[in-house]
């Protein structure tokens, strides 16, 4: 029977190396994102591999909160070379962080059902990575894809269509981000606070909806801070590259008389918000 491999993904284009133009004051730059190879076991189609390897970096480009680079477009990285030898050109790239994955556990299947056919398609990808800067590892994260449908293609379609809002909430949770409050906005007409600004925008892929939680930051002596979470926030419009107005979800208290008080306020992403 003829297998049809499901179209490759539009590749993940080369991001520019050079740094964007900041002001001083700016509240982030992107960090950068190396999409690496990916391994895969014998029984996974090459061109599956590929497309969840572009999708993987298309995730990425897309929340927007990285620079991305492709490791194929890289013709030093694509060589036969030594681990050693490999690791020292992966820094000399000017990425933060290297992404690869592992593509195993594939299945194709049909079968009849009520004298009809039914297709399922399913395999399992590993991502894992490093934080080059801090040398450590990011820990792994098991996604399963899998989908069923009257046809191989349909089959196929929903395989891969799984994979894209799962990736949203590895990016939240694994490449978290802090700002800070810019200032509080005026209180209602029963004074009570309910939105405030960040320090963060367009610049750093700051989308509407999206959630940040805010630590208190006590010194416990000795260089040991304490981070003690007192609020949580979405957001409600990006009004600029560096500006964001935030609703209040949680803690509207707390916040308002540690940062009238001057003390340490953190805010860092989260993730983005279901509701």
């Amino acid at each position: 029977m003829n297998r049809h491999f499901f179209p490759r993904l539009s590749a993940v284009g080369l991001c520019c190396l050079l740094s964007s133009l900041f002001r001083p004051a700016a509240a982030q730059e992107k960090e950068t994102v190396l999409i690496d190879r990916f391994d895969h076991t014998r029984d996974v189609p090459v061109p599956y591999v590929e497309s969840l390897r572009e999708q993987v970096g298309r995730a990425f480009t897309d929340r927007g909160r990285h620079q991305v680079i492709d490791a194929q477009t890289l013709p030093s990285l694509s060589a036969s070379r030594s681990t050693a030898d490999r690791e020292i050109l992966l820094r000399t790239t000017g990425a933060r962080y290297v992404i690869s994955g592992q593509v195993s556990d594939y299945l194709f299947r049909r079968e009849i059902v009520g004298d009809k056919p039914r297709f399922t398609t399913a395999m399992r990808l590993v991502l894992t990575g490093y934080d080059l800067r801090n040398d450590r590892e990011i820990a792994p994260e098991e996604f399963r894809l899998s989908g069923s449908g009257a046809t191989a293609e349909e089959a196929d379609t929903r395989a891969f269509a799984s994979l894209p809002y799962s990736l949203l909430f590895y990016i939240d949770r694994r490449f978290r981000f802090e700002t800070r409050i810019l200032r509080l906005a005026p209180t209602d007409a029963k004074g009570r606070l309910k939105e405030l600004y960040i320090h963060s925008g367009h610049s750093i892929g700051v989308q509407r909806k999206d959630l940040f939680l805010v630590y208190r930051e006590t010194d416990m002596g000795e260089g040991a801070i304490a981070r003690e979470q007192i609020g949580k926030l979405r957001v409600k419009e990006v009004m600029g590259d560096e500006v964001t107005k935030c609703t209040i979800v949680r803690g509207s208290d707390e916040i308002a008389s540690s940062f009238a008080t001057g003390e340490t306020l953190i805010v860092v992403s989260d993730s983005e918000s279901l509701f």
